[in-house]
């Protein structure tokens, strides 16, 4: 059994009043600035899942209607599995929502820290432990994120195999009344411009009827998943808050953080670029909602 080194609080209570009365850490205000490359990976994702609800929605509207609604059995396991498929993905575009939100607030909160820092006459940095808080609170999500993507991944095998087999059974049955390539194209039609774009790259207009489900089933194995798992990842990630995490983690051993000697305006300018980035967040969520 190991040693446990037993905590002194009058101890810890003098260090940090030693490392209180160190010099300040200075970080310059351009230092803290977000970075919109992350935001645009964010936004890309969300991007993503919305278009794969529209695609598993519109297929399974075209597919209700195929046939007036009277499923042979396989018609019936298809509307099953894309109803399957379009309670995965709502539920992933849940999970992101709340992502989105976190940051939404996590930019929210440093603006206000640079903001206050700017205008108070000491210039240092508060600790705010809200920034530790939507950390955790991003990585529960993420979670709950990555359970809901990798259900949607597994469905995703059985619907195509499940389209396989509908494709071997017209190559037996040339007068067989399942038609999966009208239906599936059809969904594309109600689709937004960019999924209409993205149906229409992965088909060439001189394709037989043929060649263009074996394309489609190509996009299902391999783009969609792959698609899907960097929407994943990109939404797990939370680089912008490294710094501030790391500042905050000085802040918390007494060490003071100041804003270095700089114009007032770059502060300013820095803390309305956060605040940009919250805004540009929260559209983000409402674009969700409005397409919903």
């Amino acid at each position: 059994m190991g040693d446990k080194t037993p905590t002194n609080p009058l101890f810890d209570s003098l260090m940090w009043t030693v490392r209180n009365w160190m010099p300040a850490v200075a970080v310059a205000p351009h230092e803290l600035q977000p970075d919109n490359r992350h935001y645009l990976a964010i936004a890309r994702a969300t991007a993503d899942i919305h278009l794969c609800r529209e695609m598993f929605s519109g297929w399974k509207a075209e597919l209700a209607k195929a046939e007036s609604k009277k499923y042979k059995d396989i018609e019936s396991r298809l509307f099953q599995q894309l109803d399957t498929l379009e309670d995965d993905i709502n539920s992933a575009m849940r999970a992101s929502e709340n992502i989105v939100l976190h940051h939404a607030k996590f930019a929210q909160l440093t603006a206000q820290r640079i903001e206050t820092a700017a205008e108070s006459s000491s210039r240092a940095l508060e600790i705010r432990p809200e920034t530790s808080m939507l950390a955790e609170e991003i990585a529960n999500a993420s979670r709950g994120l990555s359970m809901h993507m990798s259900r949607m991944r597994a469905n995703l095998r059985h619907f195509v195999e499940t389209l396989e087999q509908v494709e071997d059974v017209r190559e037996r049955e040339k007068n067989s009344n399942i038609a999966p390539t009208s239906w599936v194209m059809a969904g594309g039609s109600v689709l937004s411009s960019a999924g209409a774009e993205l149906c229409r790259s992965v088909l060439a207009q001189n394709q037989a009827d043929a060649d263009k489900f074996h394309s489609i089933i190509q996009f299902l194995k391999t783009r969609v998943p792959e698609e899907a798992q960097t929407a994943q990842t990109a939404l797990a990630r939370f680089d912008e808050a490294h710094v501030m995490l790391g500042l905050e983690t000085v802040m918390k051993t007494g060490r003071r953080v100041v804003l270095g000697e700089s114009d007032v305006a770059e502060a300013a300018s820095v803390s309305e670029k956060w605040r940009s980035m919250a805004r540009e967040y929260s559209k983000l969520v409402h674009a969700g909602h409005t397409e919903s």
